[in-house]
């Protein structure tokens, strides 16, 4: 890890417009990507709702990993639902210049076909394809409204790390 990256936690922020190349591959926003990332800096895609595509941290995905191992699903269906989710999830890992490919399973669920919109969430991205993110737009009111309610929530100890 490069000593700058130390205390940096990675973050999505922002939106960005890319095009998919005849690969299926994209480039991961530079925002997005950290100092030290390199060829084998890996993240995980799971299908979202709203047509679109998360990405998250291998971190992330171990806490998702061991809640679902420890979490017993209760029935045939809650089995079946996690099957589901299973089968579009995907393993991705960065090229020298950042670009990954996107299953052509998770293209399909995502409606993509010639471009990708990155789409910031704070602890993890979104991919969609450019017209369903504009449908699904929250309003920049809204937005705002909803970010004051979730910081009036916040305490200040739980900003503390534990020791």
């Amino acid at each position: 890890m490069n000593p700058s990256d130390t205390n940096q936690e990675r973050s999505f922020l922002g939106m960005s417009t890319c095009a998919i190349d005849s690969q299926r591959r994209v480039v991961l926003p530079k925002a997005w990507r950290l100092s030290s990332d390199t060829e084998n800096t890996r993240f995980y895609l799971i299908p979202d709702n709203s047509s679109s595509i998360q990405i998250i941290t291998v971190e992330d995905y171990r806490l998702l990993l061991h809640q679902i191992r420890y979490t017993p699903s209760t029935s045939a269906e809650e089995a079946n639902l996690r099957s589901s989710i299973a089968i579009y999830s995907q393993e991705i890992q960065l090229d020298k210049q950042g670009r990954f490919a996107i299953s052509p399973e998770l293209m399909q669920y995502a409606g993509l076909t010639d471009k990708v919109a990155f789409v910031g969430g704070f602890t993890h991205g979104r991919i969609f394809a450019p017209e369903n993110w504009e449908k699904s737009q929250a309003p920049a009111e809204k937005s705002v409204n909803y970010m004051t309610g979730l910081r009036s929530k916040i305490q200040p100890a739980s900003l503390t790390p534990p020791s």
